[in-house]
């Protein structure tokens, strides 16, 4: 049961939820007695196999999300300016932590830019608008500070929905120019590809795209399939 005030507090409550969850799992026994929840040794087992528990991951991008993030999480998913970035990361420095930034991205890899920016058009002349704005009336009406933020993101961007990511349009060459710039300037430790067609698309991005972007990369010193979330 979804608490009463939920809506404002929900940082709040996430914390609180995830305090109790680390105590359970890094200790034999946990009391806790707090807002919302209230424990009395109670114990947890078996440990999670990855010490000292699994990894983290959250999405707010909210003054709040970024907080939580900086205090609990691993991975921040869904920064999309080097603005977020880096304010994601200084929450995590006064917990004396590092934090490994995520996004998304739409990728529609074509022939040429021309090609691809043509099939791009015709995707957004055929997006559901209306789902889009009904989605923006949802976050209204949660009256959340981080919303007006993704109304402008989904209607102004060149979105073509929601959880798709920015799209980005062309040839092989363009595609991995414009992700290495992104991944360089926004500082990003990882990326969620999209496709139209994964088995086609997400095999030509393979052949065509990434051995440029290993390169491009390789350049600024980073090495892609690095890090532990690569390896898992």
């Amino acid at each position: 049961m979804v608490p009463e005030g939920y809506n404002e507090k929900r940082y709040a409550y996430a914390d609180e939820w995830l305090d109790v969850m680390k105590s359970l799992w890094l200790e034999h026994k946990t009391t806790h007695h707090g807002e919302w929840f209230h424990l009395d040794e109670c114990v947890s087992d078996p440990k999670p196999v990855r010490t000292p528990y699994p990894l983290i991951v959250s999405a707010g991008t909210s003054p709040e999300g970024l907080a939580f993030a900086g205090k609990h999480c691993d991975y921040s998913f869904g920064a999309s300016t080097p603005e977020l970035s880096g304010a994601v990361r200084a929450q995590a420095a006064t917990h004396g932590r590092d934090i490994k930034v995520l996004t998304n991205v739409f990728l529609l890899q074509r022939e040429s830019d021309a090609e691809a920016e043509a099939e791009l058009a015709l995707i957004r002349e055929d997006m559901d608008v209306d789902a889009v704005m009904s989605l923006i009336a949802a976050g209204d009406r949660d009256n959340r500070a981080s919303y007006d933020r993704r109304k402008d993101h989904l209607l102004n961007s060149g979105m073509v929905g929601f959880g798709a990511g920015l799209p980005l349009a062309g040839s092989a060459r363009t595609i991995a120019e414009k992700l290495a710039a992104r991944i360089v300037t926004e500082g990003l430790d990882g990326v969620q590809l999209t496709f139209i067609n994964w088995l086609d698309d997400l095999a030509a991005f393979h052949r065509d795209v990434q051995p440029l972007l290993a390169k491009l990369l390789a350049e600024n010193d980073i090495v892609m399939g690095s890090g532990e979330l690569a390896a898992a």
